[in-house]
């Protein structure tokens, strides 16, 4: 993800109990970032920048917006932090409409953030599996992987893991997009899942994985 804005009201600890002794995490400290901006609702803190930069070249933050910590700066982190685990927030509004109670949809979890991706839009892999394996190490109970939408990535063939022949200079690249969600109007609902998606592997396709319904 792209970090997290400290400041806003969601992410008060007010009313929440002690750090849970299980926790093994740390709060990086950073540009605009310090140990104090951790709290007993955001846990910890890390920002990854090495695979970045060796894959992209040094971040340059004179030209944009950009803080080299785990502070957001363009607003996708904390939006889906608080989305995700946001404490109530009373008297919320979107300048002055639709006014009300704003909160997440787990609000008395706590929040560890792992920042992997930078206000050009680069997310460097090795930088996201580093922050994997420290969720994990740190004690994370549930990972969530805030993709940029509308943006292609590159995917593995299953076919290909289970090949003993398969190497980097295969020319198959398999990429997949993550859109946003849309509603479709006039669209018929179909009857029933279709079949070959809901049982399992298939004996046409047995390298295709799938969870049973």
């Amino acid at each position: 993800m792209e970090g997290i804005w400290p400041e806003s009201e969601s992410f008060s600890d007010r009313d929440m109990g002690e750090i849970p002794s299980r926790w093994r995490g740390v709060c990086q400290k950073g540009e605009k970032f310090h140990v104090s901006d951790c709290n007993r609702k955001i846990i910890g803190a890390r920002w990854y920048i090495k695979g970045y930069e060796a894959e992209f070249g040094k971040l340059n933050t004179s030209d944009i917006l950009e803080f080299l910590s785990a502070r957001d700066a363009v607003g996708h982190g904390t939006h889906t932090s608080s989305t995700a685990a946001g404490a109530f927030v009373g008297n919320a509004s979107f300048m002055g409409i639709a006014r009300g109670i704003a909160r997440g949809g787990a609000l008395r979890a706590r929040l560890a953030i792992y920042k992997v991706c930078w206000a050009t839009g680069g997310c460097s892999s090795a930088d996201i599996l580093a922050a994997f394996d420290d969720a994990i190490h740190d004690g994370g109970q549930a990972l969530y992987l805030g993709e940029h939408v509308d943006k292609f990535y590159g995917i593995v063939y299953a076919e290909d893991i289970a090949s003993d022949n398969a190497d980097s200079t295969d020319a198959r690249k398999p990429t997949v997009k993550f859109s946003t969600t849309k509603t479709v109007l006039g669209t018929v609902i179909a009857p029933e899942v279709a079949y070959f998606s809901s049982r399992g592997p298939s004996s046409l396709s047995p390298f295709v994985l799938k969870v049973p319904l």
